[in-house]
């Protein structure tokens, strides 16, 4: 390894990282080896000269789409709105915009810059991808660095952890941020952490990384707050066809579908040809994006990203999240609905009289409610054993973050 030592990695020095590590032209034979074993679990139809097949890293496309993004996007300062104040005007209106302002109480110099994440978490073993079952992959930090800082695949494993509240290091990197004052209200928190739909996800993207377009699951709202670098969006109405925001038939015969093809292929042609509305922005360090349920989208890491997103569901967007969550997560539905009796009981009403409107049958099981209650009625819930039916729905009616039809959960949330 010695003889491929060189002056420090470009790209190390723009994120600031100053292990020896990086002064290497090639990756350590470590490094090589679980890179290697993850590609061929995270994307297994790909042989692994496939991974560059397209010469996107050497073509100035992250520069162009930085540079000649249209800005579309209305931009608010978090000190010139209450929490009150922004649902009337934005979340009530189902309406996406960019916060700012919201991290200047987060430490992002002491806490998020590449090097202080480096050097205290180097040595723990984070996800960058799931293989074909949906296990998650996982290798440790400092391999992933040396992979990010040398890559040259047209669309790079992503560091997308979603499990932070059930690891030491996880847990140490939720002290260091605190969930926007317009995102507390988020009423899957009473089932507690261990019990929700997947809520909460830590990402490193390196350059040409990202999600190709998708809406959030179980029609749920999100935020996302970029930590470092920058990320190009696109967003289009829930109304737009399928068909039309997912743009393959824009694609070169054989090219893979990833968030890089997607912006440089399908983005153009779809804006040129099939006259739909679009909301298109650059997401800069420090902002916070307000993504409204049921909004299709993609994002593109431009260089070298950090950032920290939740999905929730409030008093605002409960209707449509409760519509969406009886049909796709069928026991679980009936469990948060339970809770809903206990610690918000006037939206267990609403949610009862929306089943009664709806004539929707909730999936209970008789005995268990008898054994329960005492009776198989849940105060005006139709109560139904649903024979065939053993296990939740999965979400979403377009996945978590849907890459490739949501291949993986790592690579489709931003």
């Amino acid at each position: 390894m010695e003889s491929n030592k060189t002056k420090t990695q470009p790209v190390a020095l723009e994120l600031g990282l100053t292990s020896e590590r990086f002064e290497y032209a090639e990756m350590s034979e470590n490094a090589e080896h679980y890179i290697s074993k993850a590609k061929r679990k995270d994307r297994s139809y790909l042989k692994p000269d496939q991974w560059t097949q397209d010469g996107y890293a050497k073509t100035d496309i992250c520069e162009r789409l930085l540079n000649d993004c249209p800005d579309e996007i209305e931009r608010i300062n978090c000190e010139d709105f209450t929490p009150e104040e922004f649902i009337e005007k934005y979340e009530s209106k189902n309406k996406p915009c960019i916060i700012k302002g919201l991290t200047k109480d987060w430490g992002v110099k002491r806490y998020w810059s590449f090097e202080e994440i480096y050097q205290t978490y180097k040595d723990e073993k984070f996800k960058v991808g799931e293989d074909d079952e949906g296990y998650p992959i996982r290798m440790k930090l400092k391999y992933f660095f040396e992979y990010m800082v040398l890559q040259k695949d047209d669309s790079p494993l992503y560091l997308f952890e979603s499990s932070l509240e059930d690891r030491k290091e996880g847990k140490k990197l939720l002290k260091h941020f605190d969930v926007p004052k317009y995102f507390r209200d988020d009423l899957f928190s009473i089932m507690g952490d261990d019990r929700r739909p997947p809520f909460r996800w830590w990402a490193i993207g390196p350059r040409r990384s990202g999600s190709t377009v998708h809406i959030d699951p179980l029609l749920t709202s999100a935020w996302n707050t970029s930590l470092q670098g920058h990320k190009r969006w696109i967003l289009f109405p829930q109304e737009t066809p399928k068909h039309v925001v997912k743009g393959k038939q824009y694609l070169k015969p054989g090219q893979d579908y990833e968030a890089i093809s997607y912006f440089a292929e399908c983005v153009p042609k779809i804006k040129a040809n099939d006259n739909v509305k679009t909301i298109e922005f650059i997401q800069y360090p420090g902002e916070t994006v307000y993504v409204p349920g049921g909004w299709w989208h993609a994002v593109v890491n431009c260089d070298n990203t950090m950032a920290v997103t939740q999905n929730f569901v409030s008093y605002t967007n409960f209707e449509t999240v409760w519509r969406t969550l009886r049909v796709e997560r069928k026991k679980f539905s009936c469990k948060f609905l339970d809770q809903l009796k206990i610690k918000h009981p006037k939206l267990y009403e609403k949610a009862v009289q929306m089943n009664k409107e709806d004539n929707f049958i909730m999936y209970y099981d008789k005995k268990l409610l008898e054994k329960r209650y005492g009776t198989a009625d849940l105060g005006d819930v139709v109560v139904k054993k649903n024979k065939g039916s053993s296990t939740d729905s999965s979400s979403s009616s377009s996945s978590s973050s849907s890459e490739s039809e949501s291949r993986s959960q790592s690579r489709t949330k931003e």
